[in-house]
């Protein structure tokens, strides 16, 4: 493979990137994902390890970044978020503070920052720890390409209504596949394509479009490494995009999750606001409990038919860049 510009910016052989997916992803996950030539990425929360307080939140994610290291000494990356978009998720957005201090002590290569560019100090604390940013925008709008490369940044992702997560803010309603070349033609740094990306056809079609990485969340969550339930993974497999419904949630309209038994009430209980959606899918996803969880996904879950081996995943991906 040749190197292209994602690849060469972040150190690694292929510019396919986990999500970060929240508390759904672990170092196990993270490191295979870079072990295997891509970029592994810590979420919040990372190994979902009980934490009180932000100082000892910090420390769980730094016991995280330690394991990453022990099992891979290839870069990764962690998710931060730059204002108080997290808030929503019940997740303070002095926890990101905390977090970034963790990454320059420990000498985290990548930061994934997800949020508004208005806190310069915070991008310019990464930029002088000689840390590369990967700026996720809140809104699929061209608009904020320019203000981004003014201030250095690394790369962008465009993220369409496919993804399986909360981002972005899509008030055009428009897939991958037209959000993708949107910022394509207009973006001087490197453009990450987002959403619904699953396999080797959709990778080709994201990089055809000009997208130079991709940015991936349900594939590798139904891996032998990933931290969901055998259930959860063993469900995805089955579930086909019809299964899908939206589910009523503060930070977007887009989330969606496979139709379960319980799905109906769960509803009902996020609406009536008695739980959060972030509880409901840690609850699913991770414990398995499908009575009291939600299951969500991108809309590319109808090409995943097996549960993978991380590198088995990344192996399919990579001929998009060959």
């Amino acid at each position: 493979m040749t190197q292209n510009r994602v690849s060469e910016i972040l150190n690694i052989k292929y510019p396919i990137i986990s999500a970060a997916m929240w508390g759904l992803t672990n170092a196990k996950m993270v490191a295979a994902v870079s072990d295997a030539g891509g970029l592994g990425v810590l979420g919040p929360m990372p190994g979902q390890k009980p934490s009180n307080g932000l100082d000892e939140a910090g420390e769980v994610m730094r016991e995280q970044i330690r394991e990453v290291k022990t099992l891979t000494d290839k870069p990764f990356a962690v998710n931060i978020i730059a204002d108080d978009s997290g808030a929503n998720s019940g997740i303070s957005s002095d926890l990101f503070a905390v977090y970034l201090d963790v990454m320059i002590e420990e000498k985290v290569p990548v930061a994934l920052v997800v949020g508004h560019l208005s806190n310069h100090e915070f991008f310019d604390k990464l930029q002088k720890n000689n840390i590369k940013i990967i700026y996720r925008p809140n809104e699929a709008d061209p608009k904020l390409i320019k203000q981004a490369e003014e201030m250095g940044l690394d790369a962008i992702i465009a993220t369409g209504l496919d993804e399986g997560g909360g981002l972005p803010i899509n008030p055009w309603l428009a897939g991958t596949f037209s959000v993708v070349p949107r910022f394509v033609d207009e973006a001087t740094i490197p453009v990450i394509a987002a959403g619904g990306i699953t396999d080797g056809r959709t990778a080709k079609a994201a990089v055809d479009l000009g997208a130079e990485g991709l940015y991936i969340g349900t594939r590798f969550l139904v891996t032998n490494e990933s931290p969901l339930a055998e259930n959860v993974k063993d469900l995805i497999v089955k579930s086909k995009l019809e299964d899908l419904v939206y589910l009523p949630d503060p930070t977007s309209e887009t989330i969606r999750a496979i139709k379960t038994p319980k799905l109906p009430e769960i509803i009902k209980r996020i609406s009536s606001g008695q739980i959060s959606g972030t509880s409901t899918l840690l609850n699913g996803m991770l414990k398995g409990d499908l009575d009291n969880g939600t299951v969500v996904t991108d809309t590319g879950l109808s090409l995943i038919h097996s549960v993978k081996s991380v590198k088995e995943v990344i192996d399919e991906l990579k001929v998009a860049f060959e």
